[in-house]
């Protein structure tokens, strides 16, 4: 398929079986919401990450509660033309988010209901 943007936004059945679908499968994918998706874990990124390197644009991973820190293993070497991440009500912390601040030139980031610090805050503002 030429998909470019896909949302997949609370749909119980998502996994990361589903995710490594949509990595084979939809190459051409810009945009990818999976919000809400509890069976999504950081192995299903990694997939995503690793099969839409150059192409995945907007990344909306919010209230995903499997999805750590380890994402940003995979997302700051593959994706370096992400622009767009939610990652609000995850379990990422703000040590796991400095790396991709200094990494990934995003243009818009959520982060509500994570710890955010006022050592954060700064790393994001510059």
């Amino acid at each position: 398929p030429n998909l470019a943007h896909i949302n997949l936004t609370a749909i119980e059945n998502i996994t990361d079986l589903s995710m490594s679908s949509i990595a084979q499968n939809c190459k051409n994918v810009k945009q990818l919401i999976v919000a809400e998706c509890d069976h999504i874990s950081d192995f299903g990124v990694n997939l995503i990450a690793q099969q839409l390197k150059g192409t995945l644009k907007v990344l909306d991973l919010g209230d995903c509660r499997r999805i750590t820190d380890s994402i940003f293993d995979y997302l700051c070497y593959y994706c370096r033309e992400l622009k767009s991440l939610r990652i609000s009500n995850t379990r990422i912390t703000p040590v796991g988010l400095f790396p991709a601040l200094a990494t990934l030139v995003l243009s818009s980031l959520s982060i509500s209901g994570l710890p955010v610090t006022d050592i954060l805050l700064r790393h994001i503002a510059y």
